[in-house]
């Protein structure tokens, strides 16, 4: 969406309608080679919605190298995916999902990257984080090797939420208070299972079925 002539506004160089380009099929976990870095426009996000959330929905499906957040279009992110089967992977199981409580609409974009300006400071959304975030060195990606992209399965979201490398002695209270002072719903139930490296397992099922909630992960893992 150009401007004229001139400099465009902070937030607004990357902004285009995306096009609605066809699904790709999916191609699998998203490591190795892939393709280029493609970038993603994402539509119809909740007002809560940040990078760190997008993300932690995102990586599940392909690597993550930047996510902003445009200043100038209410509830619009780009997503640069580490290459193009990560970005087919989003697309084919994450188009037209219910995020918070949001349809969101995913489509392939004509930029090749997302922009980040060193020396600007960032745009600051309504939950106070920044509207930029990079991942590059996340340790949080699942397709860096092809080890980890093998452990991954490529599924639609679910109402279960898989919380890892929790210590033994958490119980079913401990979980529910996390969630409630997250502002999660109540859960309808929870399994708990433990894994045979002495860390533990736990499955949660989250209420209402039509929302997608975000990955918690534990900073503490038991060996």
């Amino acid at each position: 969406m150009g401007r004229g002539p001139g400099r465009p506004r902070r937030g607004d160089r990357n902004m285009d309608r995306g096009g609605k380009g066809p699904r790709g099929d999916t191609m699998g976990p998203g490591a190795g080679p892939g393709g280029p870095p493609a970038v993603l426009m994402v539509h119809g996000l909740d007002s809560t919605m940040n990078p760190s959330r997008l993300f932690n929905l995102f990586c599940m499906y392909g690597d993550v190298n930047k996510i902003k957040f445009l200043m100038t279009k209410k509830g619009i992110a780009m997503v640069e995916m580490k290459n193009s089967r990560g970005a087919d992977n989003v697309l084919n199981h994450l188009n037209r999902a219910k995020v918070l409580g949001s349809q969101i609409s995913i489509s392939p974009s004509k930029h090749r990257e997302v922009v980040v300006y060193n020396n600007a400071a960032p745009g600051i959304l309504e939950d106070g984080s920044e509207n930029v975030q990079v991942f590059v060195n996340s340790r949080f990606l699942r397709y860096s090797t092809e080890k980890k992209a093998a452990k991954n399965r490529l599924v639609d979201p679910s109402k279960i939420l898989h919380f890892f490398a929790l210590p033994l002695e958490v119980d079913e209270d401990f979980v529910l208070k996390l969630l409630e002072d997250k502002g999660c719903p109540t859960p309808t139930s929870i399994s708990m299972h433990k894994s045979e490296v002495c860390s533990a397992v736990r499955t949660v099922s989250i209420l209402p079925s039509d929302t997608v909630h975000t990955r918690v992960y534990s900073e503490k893992r038991v060996t």
